[in-house]
């Protein structure tokens, strides 16, 4: 049964359905003192535990362009509901509000619910410019991806691979300074890999499942290594590595644009 929102709720929301400083600013301002906050992202109380929800990027990216439902009374506490518009790896996120005399919020309830069961349909598979972005800056932001490959024998492996990069819509490239290493060595009998770009302070996750074979192609090989970063290219100024093309076949997580889940 649907209930009236309490004016200090209604701030709150409206700051988690539309952030920025002067949303965040009210929805500060009717918080208790001593506001407890029990969510995924963190236990706490006070005031700056319940602001911090505000500034969460992993939630205010769940959050953009979510449908609400109708707040719903939970005992004494008034209960929401988000759900994510579009491929996401959780149904969404409840909330629930108590509300002491002077109208203030005194405790703040966040869960995550369980992805529904069942897949989702991918989009058509495009990388973005976005992510080319995310790749091309990754080394200097510390947040080299990993690549993972499983070898003859059947052992998995992951290294870090400052060279990934996107060559168009549906291929990546990468440099590999060793031709005798590990990844060429497998690739001869699985092509089969998957590469992990995370940057958790920004609530970014991106894995490109694909298959990948050595390009000895001339131009290829020169516009990966060019496409490298510096540093990479400067340790094999020769040029005596060899050029990976991956064709991407799936893509799944999250970037700046929200939730991404892509196949070909």
């Amino acid at each position: 049964m649907s209930v009236s929102v309490p004016p200090s709720v209604d701030t709150f929301l409206g700051a988690l359905r539309d952030p920025s400083d002067d949303t965040a600013a009210a929805a500060r301002a009717v918080l208790a003192d001593d506001v407890e906050v029990f969510s995924p992202f963190g236990l706490g109380t006070g005031v700056d535990t319940g602001a911090a929800m505000l500034a969460n990027p992993r939630v205010l990216g769940l959050l953009r362009d979510a449908s609400w439902s109708e707040p719903e009374a939970d005992g004494d506490m008034v209960a929401v509901t988000a759900t994510p518009n579009g491929p996401a790896a959780i149904r969404g996120f409840r909330f629930a509000f108590a509300v002491q005399g002077d109208g203030r919020i005194n405790r703040i309830e966040h869960d995550m619910l369980p992805g529904a069961s069942g897949q989702a349909t991918p989009a058509p598979l495009a990388l973005t410019d976005a992510q080319a972005e995310l790749l091309s800056n990754a080394l200097t932001n510390g947040t080299t991806p990993i690549v993972a490959y499983v070898d003859a024998a059947g052992v998995p492996h992951q290294s870090y691979r400052a060279t990934v990069q996107v060559l168009d819509e549906q291929r990546l490239g990468v440099w590999i300074r060793d031709p005798n290493g590990g990844l060429p060595r497998a690739l001869a009998t699985n092509p089969a890999l998957s590469i992990f770009y995370a940057d958790r302070a920004n609530g970014v996750t991106l894995q490109f499942v694909g298959r990948a074979h050595i390009d000895s192609d001339e131009a290829m090989r020169v516009r990966i290594h060019e496409g490298s970063p510096k540093f990479e290219r400067d340790l094999d100024w020769r040029r005596n590595g060899l050029a990976v093309v991956v064709d991407v076949d799936r893509v799944e997580g999250r970037d700046s644009s929200g939730p991404v889940l892509m196949a070909r």
